[in-house]
C-alpha cells in the first residue's frame, strides 16, 4: 500500500528519515522517479507548507521536514544516476535571488540527470550576474530557474531578459509555484517555457512538450 502524502509529511516533521525511506522503498519498484517526486514528496511538502501557514507547526518543524526530504532526495538520486556522455546536452538550474526554496529544483536536476543530461545545479538564491557569468562560461542548452512568490516578479523579468539575450539562445524554463499561476506564466509567453510540474518537464525533455525538440533531436 502506498503511503499517503500527509502521513509521509508526518514522518518528515518528526525527522524519521529512515522510516520515511523504508516507505519510499516499498513503492520504489512500482513508481517512476518522477512519480515519487510528483505524487509523494511534492504533495507531502505542500502539506507541510500549509501547516506552517496555518501556524500549526514552527519554523524549526518546517526546517526539519525539509532536511528529511533532502535526505530522501539524496538517496533517490542514486537510484537512476547516469554518467552523461561527453556530448550530452547541458542543463543549468538555480533559484532566483532571495528565493530559498530548492527541493523542486533538486528534483528537476535529478530528472535531467536520469535522462542523460549534464547538469549543473547551483542551488537557491543566486544573483543574476553570477548565474549569467556561469552560463556564458558553460554554455548550457537549457537554463531552468525557480521562483515561488509573486513579489519576485520584477527580478524574474530581469533574469529572463538576461538569459533570452544570450548568444547561444538556450531554452529558458520557469518552474516553481509561480509557474503554476496561469496569469503570471502568460506574462512571459514566447520568452520562457513554463513548467507547471515535473511531468511537464519530463515531457519537454522527451520532446513531447512545446520547445522540447532539442532533446528529441539529441536522442
Amino acid at each position: 500500500m502506498i503511503i499517503r502524502p500527509e502521513d509521509l509529511a508526518g514522518m518528515m516533521l518528526d525527522g524519521l528519515d529512515e522510516e520515511a525511506w523504508q516507505e519510499i522503498q516499498k513503492v520504489n519498484k512500482h513508481m517512476t522517479l518522477t512519480g515519487i517526486y510528483e505524487d509523494l514528496l511534492t504533495p507531502a511538502m505542500y502539506h507541510v507548507g500549509e501547516l506552517w501557514q496555518e501556524n500549526k507547526i514552527s519554523v524549526a518543524d518546517e526546517h526539519l521536514a525539509t532536511a528529511t526530504c533532502d535526505f530522501l532526495l539524496s538517496r533517490l538520486e542514486r537510484r537512476e544516476e547516469k554518467q552523461p556522455s561527453p556530448d550530452a546536452p547541458k542543463a543549468l538550474l538555480f533559484g532566483v535571488a532571495e528565493e530559498q526554496h530548492y527541493l523542486g529544483l533538486r528534483m528537476a536536476a535529478s530528472i535531467f540527470r536520469a535522462r542523460g543530461w549534464s547538469v549543473k545545479y547551483l542551488g537557491p538564491n543566486l544573483p543574476a550576474e553570477q548565474a549569467l557569468a556561469f552560463a556564458e562560461k558553460w554554455q548550457p542548452q537549457a537554463v531552468a530557474m525557480s521562483a515561488a512568490l509573486s513579489y519576485r516578479l520584477p527580478s524574474l523579468f530581469s533574469y529572463i531578459e538576461t538569459f533570452t539575450a544570450l548568444k547561444e539562445k538556450p531554452a529558458v524554463l520557469l518552474g516553481g509555484k509561480m509557474a503554476r499561476e496561469r496569469d503570471v506564466g502568460e506574462l512571459f509567453s514566447g520568452e520562457v517555457i513554463r513548467m507547471d510540474g515535473l511531468r511537464t518537464l519530463e515531457r519537454w525533455i522527451e520532446g513531447e512538450e512545446e520547445g522540447g525538440t532539442y532533446a528529441r533531436s539529441q536522442s
